[in-house]
């Protein structure tokens, strides 16, 4: 049996049947949780603002152009969500967010520490962009709809944010070696 494109669900849940959006959201609603997770290391708001990215998506359906980039058109209707949500967070969360994992002590979960740290040193676009392509896979052609830029620009925002963030980790990480000597 072949799966329904998102296109042909689209045209469906336009002619009014809902069932075929609900489809939609089961097919891209993980996608949009794990990017909302890793930008807000807040499971209870990347669950609410999963849900209003779809219930926006469905308000806004008939504007989308590209019915074949549905997933990327949603991404950017969370991604925005998040943004919002971001600006409007009391301080006291974004510290919360800073120091939201303490150290277990083996290696991986202080691997996790390590990568958490450095990703929030980051800036908001280049955490962004490593999540979508790292995370989640997003293909170059995902990307550049999603950013609205050229291929081109596209690896090459990719290549400088991963130079970023391995020198934020080898920072941290000679940090973490440091203290280690020293206890």
């Amino acid at each position: 049996m072949q799966e329904i494109s998102d296109k042909q669900l689209i045209g469906q849940t336009l002619a009014g049947n809902m069932r075929a959006y609900g489809q939609l959201v089961a097919r891209h609603q993980d996608r949009v949780f794990r990017f909302l997770m890793g930008m807000l290391r807040n499971r209870s708001t990347a669950e609410d603002l999963t849900q209003d990215a779809f219930v926006k998506a469905a308000r806004h359906l008939g504007t989308l152009k590209n019915h074949a980039s549905f997933g990327a058109w949603v991404l950017s209707i969370a991604r925005n969500l998040a943004l919002d949500w971001l600006r409007s967070a009391p301080p006291a969360w974004r510290e919360l967010e800073q120091t939201n994992i303490q150290g277990a002590g083996t290696a991986a979960s202080e691997t996790r520490l390590l990568v958490r740290r450095a990703l929030s040193e980051m800036t908001q676009q280049d955490k962004e962009i490593l999540l979508l392509v790292d995370l989640l896979g997003l293909s170059i052609q995902e990307l550049t709809e999603h950013f609205s830029l050229s291929p081109s620009a596209t690896k090459m925002r990719i290549s400088r944010a991963r130079k970023r963030f391995r020198r934020l980790f080898q920072q941290l990480s000679a940090g973490e070696d440091q203290e280690g000597k020293n206890v």
